[in-house]
């Protein structure tokens, strides 16, 4: 998978995905401490984990970015395989706010 692009003003990477590029989201957690051990079991995953806090408030694990054009049926065969739990879902990322 391809990796986010850095912003030049923040030197955050960016969040937000194109089209076809898609994050998994893996958890939320209302607490940063519960999001950090969810950040620990999603390594093994990939070695491409973040926190990232969305609008809501709440802070998501998320894997990725993923592009739907070469993998679309991860997220499917990724919960098949119960990688990861059955409410993970794809997101463009618009509602998170900054990563760790």
């Amino acid at each position: 998978h391809d990796e986010p692009e850095n912003d030049a003003v923040s030197g955050n990477r960016t969040l937000s995905l194109g089209d076809d590029q898609r994050w998994i989201v893996v958890s939320s957690h209302k607490e940063l401490s519960d999001a950090k051990n969810s950040k620990n079991a999603a390594l093994s995953i990939s070695s491409d984990a973040f926190i990232v806090r969305s609008n809501n408030g709440y802070y998501g694990v998320i894997v990725g970015p993923f592009d739907l054009r070469k993998t679309p049926d991860v997220l499917r065969l990724l919960k098949d395989a119960g990688v990861v739990p059955h409410d993970a879902y794809f997101s463009r990322g618009d509602r998170f706010n900054w990563i760790d």
